[in-house]
């Protein structure tokens, strides 16, 4: 595969296009602000326009055109398909995929890509800057802010886009396309001090280096321990569509948890999560009108972002549990922080799962992964006595398309999975981290209508979380 980057245009390239704006679209004419960039990507075979001979270039374009053409502009093998729910064999499905494999893009929370959904700014830097390579020579809290400054860089920022949050217009994302491929830096171009505004309902950029813990750390169980545990909540609207999917983390809902204190027990204080009858997974919730089911949401503590960390906790299943649906366990979350969902990439985890004849099983969602999930020899036990979970996660090393990633998951002490003989494969990017507890306990699964047969618990204490096996 081959994959050009910023210095890699030519004189030949500048020679054989003498860059004279004379339009053959019916929409553009040689004065508009766009034209010389527009007939540039077209002679490129980048950008075709529409059947009824037009550009539209004052319209916004949307995730799967823009993927499209920055695809086009930077790669000439491309292929692929069904890499996401709602990409599947439409006529953007092979530039989705191939930008999927090459990580320039991702998905939501949800697993969808949201194809017709239009595109902002920052995630229009990003996406080209990844595609095209881009050097990026600053380090900063704020995700967007190196993307932007190397397109500045190049003066590659038209002076139309005067937002972080504007929406790019296809003719606008040619200008973009132009400057880059043909080296067009001479323009005039916006800064990135120039810029207005954050993006849209973005909140405050977290950084992922502010959370620092002294190892093993241990998430509390107090009565202040919805604030200390320090929970992530992503509150960009573009990730809530209530016709197309569901932001597990758009709000935090933790009603169906409650802290409770033993005496005399193994833990003295824990938390108890509730499935109700006829409760499922927050997708079942969402899409059925269903009641949730126990508890979903990333928990950032003190954790400090790391590529390899370890995480201890224990569950107890009362004596009258129902096994005849499956649910979630806790896990390790990463990409929390680092990875901005949209157009780049979302967030992954390692966790367990109990299947319908209670079984416990082991599962990794990464952007890449083969076989996520695996059943395992071990069975969880409804006799209220407090077992203990271990999960030892590891990224790829670099090269990161190698696939030398590890999941170990022990229960009771027992080694019962190891992905190296256990079929789970997966590829993690240069810059993904774990950085979060996966406090998910629910009922169900994604794609499975299945709800609570009756009125149910777990228990839950003892969350360790540190950067070496636990002792």
């Amino acid at each position: 595969m081959h994959r050009s980057t910023i210095t890699l245009a030519s004189t030949s390239i500048m020679a054989a296009f003498p860059l004279i704006a004379f339009t053959s679209f019916s929409d553009v004419s040689d004065t508009h602000m766009n034209a010389e960039a527009i007939v540039y990507v077209q002679s490129q075979g980048i950008v075709g326009g529409y059947p009824d001979g037009t550009f539209q270039a004052d319209r916004n374009i949307n995730r799967a055109e823009f993927t499209k053409i920055v695809i086009e502009a930077t790669n000439n093998d491309i292929t692929g398909f069904r890499c996401f729910p709602d990409v599947i064999e439409q006529w953007f499905a092979k530039y989705i995929c191939t930008a999927k494999n090459l990580g320039v893009i991702g998905g939501y929370p949800d697993g969808t890509f949201k194809p017709d959904q239009e595109v902002s700014f920052v995630e229009a830097a990003k996406i080209i800057a990844v595609a095209f390579d881009a050097e990026l020579n600053i380090e900063s809290d704020i995700w967007y802010e190196g993307y932007v400054r190397s397109l500045a860089g190049k003066n590659a920022i038209p002076t139309t886009i005067n937002s972080l949050d504007a929406k790019i217009t296809r003719g606008e994302m040619a200008e973009m396309i132009f400057r880059l491929h043909a080296r067009q830096n001479a323009k005039a171009s916006m800064t990135y001090e120039g810029l207005a505004g954050l993006p849209e309902n973005s909140g405050e950029n977290k950084s992922i280096n502010t959370r620092s813990a002294d190892y093993p750390y241990t998430f509390p169980i107090t009565n202040n321990w919805q604030d200390e545990w320090n929970f992530y909540i992503d509150e960009d609207p573009v990730h809530k569509d209530p016709e197309e999917g569901i932001n597990l983390l758009a709000e935090l809902d933790l009603e169906r948890v409650e802290r409770l204190e033993e005496t005399g027990g193994r833990f003295s204080e824990f938390l108890r999560v509730h499935f109700s009858k006829g409760a499922g997974s927050f997708f079942i919730a969402h899409f059925y009108g269903k009641e949730r089911a126990g508890v979903v949401a990333r928990a950032l503590g003190a954790i400090k972002p790391a590529e390899e960390l370890h995480l201890r906790y224990y569950v107890r299943f009362p004596e009258n549990f129902d096994f005849s649906v499956p649910g979630t366990l806790p896990g390790l979350g990463g990409a929390t922080l680092t990875s901005e969902y949209g157009a780049y990439g979302s967030m992954f985890n390692a966790g367990v799962y109990w299947t319908e004849k209670g079984e416990l099983r082991v599962s990794g969602s990464f952007q890449e992964d083969v076989g996520g999930s695996r059943i395992t020899e071990a069975s969880f036990s409804a006799d209220n006595k407090w077992h203990v979970i271990d999960i030892s996660a590891r990224l790829n090393t670099v090269p990161v398309r190698r696939f030398n990633g590890q999941i170990t998951v022990k229960y009771d002490g027992e080694v019962v999975f190891n992905n190296s003989n256990g079929g789970v494969s997966f590829r993690s990017r240069a810059k993904d981290v774990w950085d979060s507890l996966s406090f998910y306990a629910t009922i169900g699964t994604y794609d499975t209508f299945t709800v609570a047969p009756i009125d149910m618990h777990i228990d839950l204490a003892g969350f360790t979380v540190s950067d070496k096996p636990i002792k």
